[in-house]
């Protein structure tokens, strides 16, 4: 609200141009005044509805914005040049990799951050001489491309740059038509508040790949995308004892105040972990369904490298602003995202015309594809869903691996100590393990959800690190977190089981709901709930 009030956005607003969208916490207090010249209180003028859409007529203007600025990001920038436009203003708004950067709180790592030098690089002299000059019979005036975005990093003389004109760039008051449409779903739950204390360096996000560029593709990603998710506690209890509602900052109930922080990242051909594209994060505050525009970026795309939502709990450039609800320990994501993505032509510019071809489905895609099913493993990790539906056969000690065909059998036979009735389609088992069986079966037979389960996953799996492998493996733990790589589930239990069954420093329920906390494997059979649940993405 501080900075609407500050900013040209307020005067946008009242004018009944273009505006930022921003939430009313009250009234406003900045007098505004509708007559034709300033008056003597220096309060601003509002122009007559008539006059407002020729009230900059003639005035040339060029904004200029740094991509990884996190204080006045590039969607002020971008409402900005809206509302001069619409006044009759000609504007023009070029970008560069600079701006209001925090070393430490951007690249959490290292002192580095993405500013560099390179930028969209006009002849600026020339301009402001075409503007202000008297005009000089056969010299042109310079013509500016009306978007310019720098794309990456790199020397000025060779930046990575790419133009649009404003209703071509991807965004609200923009291109609104053409996006391409993810789905989200975040299948390891988002630590909340405290209990997301080791994200607070920024390196630990809980990523959702939302596809790999293809064979012999590129993109660009560029301009504003738009998220529409549900964020909710795992299985829903808290909200829905609480009936929480999406209430205005600063008020939510305890047990309803979750923060969450999402951005765009990018995961480069070869690289095992991700980059948050231009440092740039969206706080989604509350549980309950949120519409947002996520901050504009910047991106160019090449073949093999993945895109993904990144969320965090806690975040070095949100120091202090987490949640501070102890109710919630974890949230999940659910919904989609509309991506600003491009396809490239000959020349390495935009197309929006060839943005289908690009991405391969990813594991948030919900669209053809999404659901491609792998063959059934030999074996599986000892999970909740074993447990359930083949008790009698017994996991590998050291590996903590099932033989999937005789739990395959045991699940079919109903054995002896497995319970007979089938599985509620709505159960933690089912929703856990094999949620695509209840889509399609009234009641789920133990067979069908193992079968389900056993065509999506694979007994050896990674993931990010995390809580779990830093109690339970810190040797992978920390050899993955300083290559940048994930932990390898199977080196994990290994170095776990060597310890004898450790206790685990916590409760983990968020990383395995189903684990029995009172069974002295616990932190084992925790670790193997959660490694063989995650996807190859996770």
């Amino acid at each position: 609200d501080w900075f609407h009030s500050h900013g040209l956005g307020y005067w946008c607003a009242k004018a009944g141009l273009p505006a930022m969208p921003y939430k009313a916490y009250g009234e406003d207090s900045v007098p505004m005044h509708n007559t034709p010249t300033l008056p003597a209180d220096g309060t601003l003028i509002i122009p007559d509805e008539d006059a407002k859409t020729s009230h900059f007529a003639g005035l040339s203007v060029f904004l200029t914005q740094g991509m990884p600025d996190t204080l006045f990001n590039f969607n002020e920038a971008w409402w900005n040049l809206q509302c001069l436009s619409a006044a009759g203003a000609d504007v023009t708004l070029h970008t560069h990799n600079g701006g209001h950067a925090i070393p430490y709180g951007q690249a959490p790592e290292g002192p580095e951050t993405p500013v560099s030098d390179a930028s969209c690089a006009p002849d600026v002299l020339a301009w402001f001489d075409s503007k202000l000059k008297p005009a000089v019979e056969g010299q042109d005036e310079a013509q500016l491309e009306q978007v310019c975005l720098a794309l990456g990093e790199g020397e000025s003389d060779s930046a990575d740059t790419v133009a649009f004109t404003a209703s071509e760039l991807f965004g609200s008051g923009g291109k609104e038509e053409g996006f391409t449409v993810k789905d989200v779903n975040t299948a390891t739950p988002v630590p909340n508040g405290f209990f997301a204390a080791p994200e607070i360096v920024g390196v630990l996000p809980i990523a959702v790949e939302l596809g790999t560029v293809a064979e012999g593709k590129e993109g660009i990603l560029a301009g504003i995308a738009r998220l529409n998710v549900k964020v909710s506690t795992p299985g829903g209890e808290i909200e829905s004892a609480l009936d929480c509602p999406l209430s205005e900052r600063g008020v939510n109930q305890a047990g309803c105040d979750s923060i969450t922080f999402v951005g765009l990242g990018v995961k480069l051909a070869g690289d095992q972990g991700w980059e948050l594209i231009d440092d740039q994060l969206t706080a989604l505050r509350g549980l309950g369904e949120h519409s947002v525009d996520l901050v504009g970026v910047a991106e160019r795309l090449r073949e093999g490298d993945s895109v993904g939502l990144l969320f965090y709990g806690q975040h070095a450039q949100f120091v202090e602003s987490f949640s501070r609800d102890s109710l919630i320990p974890a949230v999940t994501v659910s919904g989609s995202v509309d991506l600003p993505l491009y396809g490239v032509d000959e020349a390495g510019q935009p197309d929006a015309g060839s943005a289908s071809s690009v991405l391969d489905s990813g594991e948030g895609d919900g669209g053809e594809g999404g659901s491609e099913q792998t063959p059934n493993p030999q074996t599986i990790l000892s999970s909740a869903l074993t447990e359930y539906v083949c008790p009698e056969t017994e996991a590998d000690a050291t590996t903590g691996e099932v033989d999937y065909e005789a739990c395959l059998k045991a699940a079919a036979d109903n054995g002896p100590d497995a319970p007979s009735a089938p599985l509620d389609p709505g159960s933690t088992i089912v929703q856990t393990f094999c949620p695509d069986a209840a889509e399609s079966l009234e009641d789920v037979a133990h067979k069908d959800c193992l079968l389900a389960f056993g065509r999506t996953k694979v007994s050896q799996q990674e993931f990010e690190p995390n809580q779990l492998s830093q109690a339970l493996c810190e040797d992978e733990h920390s050899e993955a977190m300083q290559n940048g790589r994930k932990v390898n589930g199977g080196t994990c239990y290994d170095q776990a089981t060597s310890k004898g069954a450790p206790a685990p420093p916590s409760d983990f329920s968020k990383y395995c709901p189903e684990a029995d906390s009172d069974s002295e494997r616990y932190a084992l059979n925790c670790l193997s709930e959660f490694a063989t649940k995650q996807a190859p993405s996770q």
